[in-house]
Order: C-alpha cells, then structure tokens, then sequence
C-alpha cells in the first residue's frame, strides 16, 4: 500500500480535476442551453432553432449564430443523408438535436418512442480493451449485455416479473423485460442467438472472416486497438450500434475511413438491418455519390438553414 501510495494520490488528483471539468461543462451548459428537448409524437420537429457558436477570436463569452432552423420535419422509416461544405455546421447540427451541444435555442421534439433509444456514432472508434465481444457489447459485460436485449420471446406462455399478466400462444411475440424465469430456461438459446447476431452483423459488414477470424473473437490475446485498422475501427462502431437494437441511429462522419467498395457494403447492412424495424430514422453525413443514393431524403446545410434536397423514394 505505502509503494502504490504516489500512485493512488495521483490518480485520485485526476479524478479530482476531472470532476471540477465537469462542473464547470455544467454550469456552461445551463447558461447556454435554452433548447426544449423532448420526446412525443410520430416525427423529429425542429422548431425556431437556433445554434449558437463561441467567437474563437476573443475570451468575452460572445456568440454568432451557426445555424437558424425556423421549422423542419423528419420522419420515421426514412434515411436522411446531411451534406454541406466543410464546416457549415453538420456535426454541431447533429449534436445539437440530440442535446449534446450547449449553445441553442428553440424546440426539438423527437418521436416518443426515440427516448433512450437513439444511438449517435462519431468519426473515431473507441475500441477499449478485452475480447472482440467486450468491445461490442461495452460498457456493459456480454453476459449482461445479451439478457438485457432479449426482449422479442418466442413462446406459447410466459409470465411477466409482477408474476400478473401472462401471455397465451396468441402472443407469440411479446416485449418484457428479462427476468429469472427466463434465466433458469433459456439461458443457453438466448446465448447461441446472440452469438450467431454477431457472427452476421460481422459477416454483413466485411470483417467476417476476411479481416477476423471466427475462433479469435473470444481470444483475449488480440489488441483489437493495435490489429484493427481505422475503417475496421469504424466498421466495429457500427456493428456494436447495430446490435445495440436502437431504432434511431445517427451517424458524424462513421465511414469517413472506408473506400467506397466498403462503405457501400457498411450502408446496405445498416439498411437491410434497420428496414427489419418496426420504426426507424437514421440521419447520416456523407460527401461521396453512393451514400446519397442510398438515403431516401437529402438535406443540405445552406448557410444558416436546413434545405430539402430530393427524395430517392
């Protein structure tokens, strides 16, 4: 204890200070953001939104506006691909209606149903340590991973955790949470159906078994961080969003790193696996062709406004 002593003072130092930073992003973020955030309805409205940004040449605190959306609808089970120039805004924008940029105003209303539902995937991957399902199924471990998302059961009756309602063989497909009863029964399916998801989502997106091999991916030997490189970084991110089961996926720049042949093959497994959705919306950026063929809206960023571009469908 008394060797580790310089050790734990620093880290506790550093946790200190990080805990200071983010009182501080806080405090920045309540004076800042008078944005209505909320969640009703059958589409995303924007409304009289405006995104603000910091003037990077003085220490005043001033603001010039970014963006000036006076009203905008999106709606569900549709792609919308958002271009614009080279820093018009499409990141911020993206941030900013999924509550995680400061400087706005207005209203952002996303469908009911998006609440703690929505998935965003940046540019740069974050590929922690462990085995190649740790880090799909991160933070949380795969075992607890795995019985959280079973949701969909396939059964003739099943009791729900208040022990009060049951479902009969007309409910062959229910939505309850995971509980003991189906621990003590159908641990092990449950297991092989979500290993076999992400030997598809895997294969779906070419890194089964070009680039990874079945037999390593419980191989805790293998530096993912170091052997992946960063398109199949960013190919790992969106297979671990997709079997995150979010139906509202928003992605800043998430094929920037593939060629064109790959991030074709990215987008038809996004596709084809949000299509088996009930209700979706995946808004997207993108520069090249193929991506805007793939979207069913095209939105661009004009200046300070939202312009709708074309509809593919």
């Amino acid at each position: 204890m008394t060797a580790n002593y310089g050790y734990v003072e620093l880290n506790l130092k550093e946790l200190k200070a990080f805990e200071v930073a983010y009182n501080e992003c806080l405090l920045a973020r309540n004076a800042n953001n008078k944005m209505q955030y909320q969640f009703h309805g059958d589409n995303l409205s924007i409304k009289d939104f405006v995104v603000y940004k910091p003037e990077s040449n003085n220490h005043n605190g001033d603001l010039s506006i970014m963006l000036n959306i006076p009203e905008q609808y999106l709606e569900l089970n549709k792609i919308y691909k958002l271009s614009g120039a080279s820093g018009c805004g499409k990141t911020t924008l993206l941030k900013a209606i999924t509550n995680n940029w400061q400087y706005t105003k207005g209203t952002v209303t996303w469908p009911e149903n998006a609440e703690n539902n929505i998935c965003f995937i940046s540019q740069n991957s974050f590929i922690p340590l462990g085995t190649l399902i740790e880090i799909l199924t991160y933070p949380l471990k795969p075992e607890v991973f795995w019985k959280k998302q079973l949701q969909l059961v396939d059964t003739d009756s099943y009791m729900y955790e208040d022990e009060t309602s049951i479902a009969t063989e007309n409910d062959s497909l229910i939505r309850t949470p995971y509980n003991s009863y189906m621990a003590s029964t159908q641990d092990e399916h449950a297991q092989d159906v979500f290993m076999d998801e992400i030997h598809g989502l895997l294969k779906a997106v070419g890194l089964l078994p070009n680039v990874i091999n079945v037999n390593e991916i419980e191989d805790r030997s293998v530096k993912w961080s170091e052997r992946l490189s960063g398109g199949e970084k960013q190919k790992v991110a969106i297979v671990r969003a997709l079997l995150s089961n979010r139906n509202f996926i928003i992605m800043d720049e998430a094929t920037s790193a593939l060629d064109l042949e790959n991030e074709q093959i990215v987008f038809e497994a996004i596709k084809h696996h949000m299509l088996s959705k009930e209700y979706y919306m995946v808004i997207y950026t993108g520069h090249d062709e193929f991506t805007e063929n793939f979207a069913d809206v095209c939105l661009t960023v004009n200046g300070q406004s939202l312009d709708w571009v074309t509809d593919n469908t």
